[in-house]
């Protein structure tokens, strides 16, 4: 009976204690211990190879802190533009304001300037108003003082006086 390859490999892979002795038989010979060591040393890294590839990666670490280094600052740069302009605007802005508060006071003044000036030709309407209504309550107070004093001559004096018997 003949068996393939793969045969005696699943075979191995199956009883454990047989493919440790295959292993044992091959690291005793020599000759197959160099190959499967000349095989293997192909993917294993060597300290050298270590160290090289520490300093590729300190050396993309530092280009990399470089390059972010870079950036960040041209951030800051556009950062500080944008702020300064928005600055620019809004002190532009505040000017405007400024412009428009200065311009609503002076109107506001103007317009309470004339309320005063109207209020103070109301006042003195109305004071010679007043000095109009004393004039005629004197005149008024007159005219009823010397018709009460007519009616009492005309009326009540003669009546008086009769009593009295001078009449």
């Amino acid at each position: 009976m003949s068996l393939s390859a793969g045969e005696i490999v699943r075979l191995l892979k199956s009883d454990r204690d047989a493919l440790r002795e295959l292993a044992v038989a091959v690291a005793s010979e020599p000759e197959l211990r160099l190959a499967v060591i000349n095989a293997v040393l192909a993917d294993v890294a060597t300290k050298q190879d270590l160290q090289q590839l520490r300093q590729e990666l300190k050396g993309e670490m530092a280009q990399l802190r470089q390059e972010l280094r870079e950036e960040i600052s041209q951030l800051r740069e556009e950062t500080k533009k944008e702020i300064d302009q928005l600055r620019q605007h809004v002190d532009g802005e505040i000017s405007k304001l400024r412009g428009e508060v200065a311009q609503l006071r002076q109107h506001v003044d103007s317009e309470i300037s004339q309320l005063r000036q109207e209020i103070a030709q109301m006042r003195q309407h109305v004071d010679s108003e007043i000095s109009q209504l004393r004039r005629d309550m004197n005149t008024n107070f007159r005219w009823t003082v010397g018709l009460i004093l007519g009616i009492w001559g005309t009326t009540v004096i003669p009546l008086l006086m009769k009593m009295a018997g001078i009449i």
